[in-house]
């Protein structure tokens, strides 16, 4: 897909400042668009973006699946009710992942999101049938983690936070639930040791035409 004026303008603007330092200026001087284009493809140290193509095999390890299995005997009214319960969480589970010939699972959709957190958290499923965790938190790799990805520096100069302020005017929708811990009020949903990935605007791998027109006179 063509870049738009604006975009178009905003990555001239990237290439002639080189913020990141990656070194544009001998390729702009030598009018090695290629170059460019291979620097601009390059994955950031660290810069998070919800995945819209997450793994959904990845995502089903780091559900911890025996927690879905009530500890305690089901031989009270209450554990048969919390039984039925962790098992409802365990079918929303698999219908938002083992869906047929399913192998990616898009987090940038808000109610994907919200429904994988729900079913992957307060199972009841504990001695005395409190809750304990599905993977959406308390664990090495959560599930949160596997659903960003480290975007390119192409992807980084258009993508913009995951709240209503930022995602709006870029016609995107918001992913709240995106968060395994409490975020203060206004600001992006956080996960730990990720940050708080971002929304991104552009998905692909910027074209050697996007820097041929950036570069034109």
């Amino acid at each position: 897909m063509s870049l738009t004026a604006q975009q178009t303008a905003a990555l001239k603007a990237y290439i002639q400042a080189d913020p990141d330092g990656l070194g544009f200026a001998p390729l702009v001087a030598a009018g090695d668009a290629g170059g460019i284009q291979a620097l601009l493809n390059a994955k950031t140290p660290a810069f998070s973006v919800l995945d819209p193509a997450a793994d959904a095999n990845a995502i089903l390890d780091a559900i911890l699946l025996a927690n879905y299995t009530p500890a305690a005997a089901v031989a009270t009214a209450n554990a048969q009710v919390a039984a039925l319960y962790c098992q409802a969480k365990q079918n929303n589970l698999f219908l938002l992942l083992q869906r047929p010939n399913q192998t990616t699972f898009d987090a940038t959709k808000p109610n994907n999101v919200a429904g994988l957190k729900d079913a992957t958290l307060q199972l009841p499923s504990k001695a005395d049938l409190s809750n304990q965790t599905g993977g959406w938190t308390g664990a090495t790799v959560t599930v949160p983690m596997r659903l960003v990805k480290t975007a390119t520096y192409f992807q980084k100069l258009f993508a913009v936070a995951n709240t209503t302020a930022a995602a709006g005017p870029a016609g995107l929708s918001p992913v709240p639930a995106m968060n395994d811990g409490a975020s203060p009020a206004g600001t992006a949903p956080t996960v730990s040791g990720v940050g708080a990935p971002a929304l991104m605007v552009l998905t692909g791998s910027c074209q050697i035409q996007d820097v041929q027109t950036a570069l034109a006179p």
